[in-house]
């Protein structure tokens, strides 16, 4: 019988009634985490270390480079690009610098048709994205 290892990661999430809807690592091996309402998503800087406290917060506050919603659903990484792709209740945000916290362009409703963005699928080559009550026509 094989033997699964689970992590708490107790020092970055207790008392903070986190509700994570995902996960996804970077080539750096680091975890982001997305919340429902939580307001942002979180970069766990060393997620092998459960002991660790280190973290970033990326706030959604609505301003200019920010995450549009605290409502995230659904994370992908794009390994080509180094991005972090993020579906979120307010559109489609993708971080282009990971170390920026206000470095997301985000595409709305009007740009894609729907805004609120369900999941995220990559096969290594496009990315697709499920929209709520499927795509709006123009």
């Amino acid at each position: 019988m094989q033997t699964k290892e689970f992590s708490a990661y107790d020092a970055v999430c207790q008392d903070k009634g986190l509700k994570v809807t995902g996960f996804v690592e970077d080539k750096e091996h680091r975890i982001w985490v997305s919340t429902w309402d939580n307001n942002g998503m979180i970069r766990l800087e060393k997620p092998f270390e459960p002991q660790s406290s280190s973290y970033q917060l990326y706030p959604s506050s609505g301003q200019n480079g920010t995450l549009p919603s605290a409502v995230l659903y659904k994370l992908a990484y794009d390994p080509h690009n180094n991005e972090i792709w993020v579906a979120t209740a307010k559109g489609l945000a993708v971080l282009t610098d990971l170390e920026a916290t206000d470095a997301f362009t985000v595409y709305d409703a009007g740009e894609l048709g729907g805004d609120e963005i369900w999941t995220i699928y990559s096969d290594g080559k496009k990315y697709y994205v499920g929209f709520c009550i499927g795509r709006r026509s123009q």
